[in-house]
């Protein structure tokens, strides 16, 4: 009797064994669908990733995949359609590409991504090495204090061509926060999603200075 259950367990842990996928559990080329400030988790051997997708703007947007528990980044880079990227994850080598967008007036976009393995030779060529810079962590006071400055700043600013007062600017930039606080973490978050450019045109931010001089808003802020 004994020796039957070892048998029987034996056979069930090399059937479990079997069943495992070293790596990442993806398809080769099998479409994944999803909406722009979307996420798709996958499973991996090594943990679990997650698969971000920012505002997706003038036929772009930026692909981010980090680990769930580790939060490590492998892959961070804004795609066009039909681009794609090598991103490294344990010792295997793995090709994201944009294959198109879905864009819509009315809705949220959508970006259709599919993933490939690829050879260690080609990933080691041209997989993309992510810097281990520590992102500096900001708080909403902190926000806040920076969103004041364009409040009492009294100077003009451009949006989209168009020119606006240090008050409308204030108050858009106000509401493109309060949509976005709560994936704002970081320093760079804010700068991504707040103040650096349009969300509908990618068209930077600008204001002119006391010296008549036309900058970067985030340059501005000292950011």
């Amino acid at each position: 009797m004994k020796l039957f259950k070892l048998i029987i367990t034996f056979f069930l842990v090399s059937l479990l064994n079997s069943c495992t996928t070293d790596g990442l559990n993806i398809s080769n080329d099998k479409e994944i669908k999803i909406v722009q400030r979307g996420s798709k988790v996958i499973t991996g051997s090594q943990g679990d990733v997650e698969l971000i997708i920012n505002d997706i703007t003038n036929g772009s947007t930026e692909i981010k995949i980090k680990g769930i528990d580790t939060d490590k980044v492998y892959y961070q880079k804004y795609l066009r359609e039909g681009d794609y990227g090598l991103f490294q994850y344990d010792k295997y080598f793995y090709r994201v590409k944009i294959n198109s967008f879905e864009e819509h007036i009315f809705h949220d976009d959508y970006a259709f991504i599919t993933f490939r393995s690829v050879s260690e030779e080609k990933g080691k060529q041209e997989a993309q090495t992510i810097s281990k810079k520590k992102e500096i962590p900001i708080t909403p006071n902190e926000i806040r204090a920076i969103l004041n400055k364009i409040k009492e700043s009294k100077l003009t600013f451009i949006r989209n061509n168009k020119v606006l007062t240090h008050t409308n600017m204030h108050y858009h930039l106000e509401n493109k926060y309060m949509i976005n606080n709560r994936d704002i973490k970081t320093k760079t978050d804010f700068i991504n999603k707040v103040v650096s450019n349009s969300s509908l045109t990618g068209e930077m931010y600008k204001v002119i200075t006391n010296n008549n001089d036309t900058i970067n808003i985030v340059k501005w802020l000292n950011l």
